[in-house]
């Protein structure tokens, strides 16, 4: 795995070292746990305000609770009356033994509600089997507290269940009764691995209960979607169903759609998907075209801007914006870049290049003139920031104003904007707000945008010649989404890169419009209540808190703030080494990727081993794609994949171990120098490191002999060299090639027989690759492997991004792990702590064995005594036993699992609870911009009742403080303590905890703002997604629907055409279609052969005006009203369509085509409608009430546009066939 530290040393390479076998036995593992110091609070005070540790303890805090069941009662209780009556059932339900039995179950439940008998009704009983079936499926049995979320999810709530308290095995209950009504129940996860992990660890469950159980991914074929989608429960993530949906109402043929509904569903990470997600949509595109040149030619203009003249930046609001220089500025630039482009394109010495190389120098002067007006004009505007009050001038309290200094600024002002204007008057001068160079501005502002606003490494990050967005709520990569309005290809010439195609939206959805498609929907997340108000404003759903399982003793400690973030990062460097060191898990969760290297960086150069820390973030691991380890293949390491990708592997076709230590062994015996041949320079330097790991230091010669004084020497093989030097012996890497790696499957049921297997073939140094069917079973298989002594650098994954994040995650709760993660990363894994440092333990053991003393090891579970035989019993002999009596011998370790075990009478013991890591350390370095996601990052910590601890590192310099003027808050932090060693201080935590809510707050008002529009884009979806279903569908009969539609189109050419008159003579209405068959004749002759385009377009002609006739009955009245003129010429259509020829399947697929590219062009004039919409607020009127009317409006011109779209494409080619 490569790890960039951020260092001069450059990126980490896995070394041999790193991957010798057999536990470490370093000095630096202590014993057990002391004290930490940044822990030890001051005694309690009267606060002044919720600190963010005290935040996250709110939600289900005594008084949180009393509230709300002063104002809302119990909302658990109607749940526990249920929750009773389903225990009642419990010992009914047993009695069901066989999947026969409950397959029988399920069909009777069926039945039942094909009969009349209500869900809701049938919830307790349903709920019964369904725990029981869990409970035989898995081992695993729903508590009172999950069957509690249970009914609250299937009541259409959002069920606030704590991290760790099981919601993937609650959801069953729900899935399960919904899934009953023959409708489908989908369960939405954030990601794919997720919805894979958690269909494979649930699936046993709902196969039981006689009900099939789909997962879909987006890399599946149509006819596998469409099966996943029409099993009973369906796991899918959020981004698969949204882009399924859309391309459901692409399709051509009804048997083309792969989702059949949308009854119920349940999201997991509720927060995540309608809230950190909502002003996102998922955007289907199509190309537009090559990109402008623009965004080149302003992505040049704005590096060269002045940030103290040129621009301005609110931070808060995330807007900039040029100043008048500014402008000016760019606008002479374009001048000076459009010279030298006519300059290089025109003749040596002709008058174009003469007049070029004249605006040229206009150009360089007038940017000096304009930079001399706008330091002239900064000069001013830094007087008026000191300039006193008209009442202070008047006593002569001016303070740093000068008022003879003012004067002569505003005069040197004067002076350079005169000498400007007058210079205008000489040369040519650009204005980018003309008619006829507006189109140029959103290339400007996307360039300044990208240039002012976008930072590489927290917004957006570079992979494989890509810009690709980080998600800053979570600091992970947004697979498969780019920027709008431009912004996305001015990052791209900002970082270099060719920007790519313009694309047009071809339809777009977000989350809470697709989750509105369902008739019943519900959520669970560990994160919920202190967004609940939005919840119950946007979507409806209130949010119920699930009591936990067992108590939180989790302690949340105050916030400690730094004025730097030098002082703070030493901090956080300083507590995650001390708490590591005594066998400690610690997560340090970071809001950039760039804050994230940069700690990582730290650790790695105080010192903190390679193979003990995990690096996290958008670069380290991209979700969305395949997470291929460098190191992968390597010789004497054990490569572990997901899937199929064991074929993805290049492995090393050398031997590089078993040579090197070959040839150490052999040299050791006879005493003899050895040359080892190798066939190329790659060859040699791994050699070199395996012999370099065997402590033995092998020059690289092309000159070997005893001259170099070196026991073994590595020469690559050449054509013509002679052998090796007399009395040299001689070995090759041709003795040492591998054929193929050794490859196993690992399950469930054989991971034990192959961890053995890969463990001796890696000492043998061979390549081993475990290949696992789930992302679960590779999780298990990493555990195992790390538990025989193994380091994370020699266990290389090739899986998906994802499913290495979240077995990352899960590996974070190992002893003396350090985990540097974005905040978000790994959502839905769970952190299991070692609450026991094993690791110290073993060590100790083996020191004490291996003196020849009887050990005795004592510990309360199974799973823990589990780890210390498998890492003990490679190196020293061990033997577990539940005996309590059991007695240790000599030269032998004894482990020993249980409650309350007797005193230890012969033997050296060691008891596991003095070897207590005190759980997982949570440190947070930096708020978020919502307290719900820095209460993830706490929740990580104390899941099911374990020990745990959270704090927050923060400093005056972050985002947040700093927006809102941090640096004058130092004062404030000297008076309660020293601001360079970091203080905990109520008042502090309130001002930011004050900080942070103004950006909540105002990312909530822009949710807000983006609902108020919601419903009216939704109608219209709705209206013109039905209107294409019912085309697709054939509901209706497609030719009289092409033949009306046509005819309306047909209708509204002819009036714009003839004016929009009230009404028209029929000679009027002839006249113009004569008009118009020659156009519609011109146009479709345009597209065949031109040899042949003549004769087409007469063919054309001919044919539109002989069956585009007015019926008799029409010809003889005198006027015909504008409204008529479409039902006087549907007889005409209707029977050119009904001819026999034309194929209803063709016709049919044309209309969807206009269809499809009419709505195209109706989402480009909405997004511009929606843009444009505040305008409205400066004639005093509410942009939210007008939007509506104005959204109609465009809706009905995008419904003519799309009738006469049809009418111009069909009818031609059908005229043709029936001339």
């Amino acid at each position: 795995m490569r790890v960039d530290t951020g260092s001069e040393n450059g990126p980490l390479l896995l070394t041999p070292e790193m991957m010798v076998s057999g536990p470490k036995l370093s000095a630096s593992t202590q014993g057990p746990t002391g004290n930490l110091t940044i822990f030890e609070d001051p005694a309690p005070e009267k606060k002044e305000g919720f600190t963010l540790a005290e935040a996250a303890r709110s939600a289900t805090g005594a008084i949180g609770r009393g509230l709300a069941q002063v104002f809302l009662g119990d909302q658990l209780a109607p749940f526990r009356k249920e929750l009773n009556a389903i225990n009642s059932l419990e010992e009914k339900a047993r009695a069901l033994q066989t999947p026969e039995q409950f397959a029988a179950k399920t069909a009777e439940f069926k039945q039942r509600l094909e009969a009349g008998e209500s869900l809701e009704k049938l919830r307790p009983e349903a709920y019964a089997v369904a725990r029981e079936a869990a409970r035989q499926a898995t081992g695993m049995r729903a508590y009172d507290c999950q069957v509690l979320g249970a009914l609250a999810m299937d009541d259409s709530h959002i069920a606030e269940m704590r991290t760790g308290e099981g919601k993937t095995l609650t959801a069953v209950l729900p899935l399960y009764l919904n899934a009953l009504a023959g409708r489908g129940a989908h369960l939405v996860t954030v990601n794919e691995p997720l919805a894979k992990r958690d269909s494979e660890w649930m699936g046993p469950i709902f196969e039981r209960l006689g009900m099939t159980v789909g997962c879909v991914t987006e890399d599946q074929q149509p006819a596998e979607k469409r099966a996943n989608y029409n099993c009973d429960v369906t796991y899918v993530s959020d981004r698969a169903l949204g882009f399924d949906y859309l391309r459901d109402q692409q399709a051509y043929r009804p048997e083309d759609r792969v989702q059949r509904g949308h009854f119920f569903a349940l999201i997991d990470e509720v927060d995540e998907v309608l809230i950190d997600e909502a002003r996102t949509p998922m955007i289907m595109s199509g190309k537009a075209g090559e990109a402008s040149s623009d965004y080149r030619l302003f992505g040049h203009i704005v590096k060269k801007l002045d940030d103290s003249t040129d621009f301005k930046i609110n931070e808060e609001k995330r807007t900039t914006w040029l100043t008048e220089d500014g402008l000016r500025f760019v606008e002479n630039e374009i001048v000076f870049y459009e010279a030298q482009a006519k300059l290089k394109a025109a003749p040596p010495g002709s008058e174009d290049a003469a007049q070029a190389a004249k605006d040229i120098n206009f150009a360089n002067t007038m940017r000096a003139a304009l930079r001399q007006e706008s330091q002239a004009r900064l000069r001013v505007d830094k007087m008026e920031e000191v300039k006193p009050n008209l009442l202070a001038r008047a006593v002569g309290r001016n303070g740093e104003y000068d008022p003879e200094s003012a004067k002569k600024a505003e005069a040197e002002l004067a002076k350079a904007t005169e000498a400007r204007e007058k210079l205008a008057q000489e040369g040519p001068v650009y204005n980018l707000y003309e008619l006829e160079n507006d189109h140029r501005l959103p290339y400007l502002m996307a360039s300044l945008k990208a240039m002012t606003l976008f930072e590489r490494g927290k917004d957006y990050t570079v992979e494989d010649g890509e810009v690709k967005i980080v998600d800053t709520n979570k600091g992970r990569v947004s697979d498969g989404k780019r920027f709008s309005q431009g912004l996305h290809q001015a990052l791209e010439v900002k970082e270099g890169l060719a920007p790519r195609s313009e694309t047009r939206t071809v339809s777009k959805i977000t989350m809470p419009e697709l989750v509105g498609l369902y008739e019943r929907k519900a959520g669970m997340t560990g994160t919920a209540k202190t967004s609940e108000g939005e919840f119950i404003e946007t979507y409806g759903l209130d949010v119920v808190q699930i009591p936990t399982n067992k108590p939180v003793i989790r302690k949340d400690h105050t916030d400690v703030v730094f004025a730097t973030k030098e002082a703070k990062f030493q901090k956080v460097v300083e507590e995650a080494m001390k708490s590591a060191n005594g066998g400690r898990p610690v997560l340090i969760g970071t809001i950039s990727v760039n804050s994230n290297r940069d700690v990582a960086a730290r650790l790695l150069n105080a010192g903190w081993p390679h193979d003990k820390i995990q690096i996290l973030n958008a670069e380290t691991v991209k979700g969305g794609e395949d997470s291929h380890d460098q190191n992968a293949g390597r010789s004497g390491s054990i490569t572990l994949t997901t899937g199929d990708r064991a074929k993805l592997v290049n492995y090393d076709k050398v031997n590089y171990k078993k040579l090197a230590f070959t040839a150490i062994d052999t040299v050791s015996q006879q005493r003899k120098p050895m040359l080892i041949e190798v066939g190329s320079a790659h060859d040699a330097e791994h050699v070199q490191a395996w012999l370099g790991a065997g402590e033995v230091q092998a020059p690289i010669t092309d000159k070997p002999g005893s001259h170099l004084d070196a026991p073994i020497q590595i020469r690559v093989k050449k054509p013509g060299q002679s052998g090796p030097p007399e009395g040299f012996l001689h070995l090759s890497t041709e003795q040492f090639k591998v054929d193929k790696p050794l490859l196993f499957k690992v399950g469930e049921e054989n991971e034990d027989e192959v961890v053995a297997k890969a463990l001796q073939a890696m000492q043998e140094g061979d390549p081993v690759i475990l290949e696992s069917a789930t992302t679960k079973q590779l999780g298990s298989t990493a555990e195992k492997l790390l538990d025989h002594g193994l380091g994370l650098e020699a266990l290389p994954m090739v899986c998906e991004g994802k499913e290495k994040e979240n077995v990352m995650i899960e590996m974070a709760g190992r002893a003396g792990m350090i985990t540097v993660a974005t905040n978000m990363a790994g959502r839905g894994a769970n952190i299991k702590p070692d609450l026991i440092n094993t690791d110290a333990m073993s060590e100790l053991a083996y020191e004490k064995a291996s003196g020849g003393e009887a050990v005795i090891l004592s510990l309360d579970k199974k799973s823990q005594a589990d780890k210390v035989a498998r890492f003990l019993k490679d190196i020293v002999p061990v033997s577990l036993t539940n005996q309590p009596d059991a007695k240790p011998e000599a030269g032998k370790v004894l482990v020993r699992y249980g409650k309350e075990l007797p005193a230890v009478a012969e033997g050296t013991h060691i008891d596991g609870n003095d070897y207590r890591t005190g759980g997982l350390l949570v440190i947070g370095t930096e708020r978020a911009t919502s307290r719900r996601i820095d209460d993830q990052l706490i929740g990580r910590s104390g899941r099911q009742g374990a020990e745990g601890d959270s704090v927050f590192f923060l400093s005056l310099e972050d985002e947040i403080p700093r927006i809102y003027g941090g640096e004058k808050l130092e004062p404030l932090l000297d008076m309660f303590g020293n601001a360079q060693e970091g203080v905990k201080s109520g008042v502090v935590n309130n001002v930011l905890d004050s900080a942070q809510q103004s950006i909540e707050n105002m990312h909530i008002e822009q949710r807000n703002n983006a609902s108020k529009y919601r419903d009216t884009h939704k109608q219209q979806r709705e209206t013109w997604y039905a209107m294409r279903d019912s085309v697709l569908t054939g509901e209706n009969n497609i030719v009289e629907y092409s033949s009306e539609t046509a005819a309306l189109g047909l209708g509204s050419i002819l009036n714009n055409r003839l004016e929009q008159k009230k009404s028209y003579t029929p000679q009027e209405l002839e006249a113009a279609v004569a008009s118009l068959a020659e156009e519609l004749a011109t146009q479709s002759a345009s597209r065949v052969p031109e040899e042949q385009r003549e004769t087409a377009l007469v063919q054309y002609r001919e044919a539109l005006q002989k069956n585009l006739q007015l019926p008799e009955s029409v010809k003889a009245k005198q006027k015909i009203p504008a409204e008529d003129v479409a039902a006087a010429f549907y007889p005409s259509i209707e029977k050119m369509l009904s001819a026999k020829r034309i194929v209803p399947d063709t016709l049919r697929a044309n209309v969807l085509r206009q269809m499809d590219l009419a709505w195209v062009d109706h989402l480009e004039m909405m997004d511009e409608l929606q843009d444009g919409i505040h305008l409205v607020g400066y004639a005093q009127e509410k942009p939210e009430l007008v939007f509506p009317s104005r959204a109609m409006e465009t809706f009905q011109a995008s419904l003519t546009n799309y009738q006469a779209n049809v009418a111009a494409q069909i009818l031609p080619a059908a005229a043709l066939i029936n001339a």
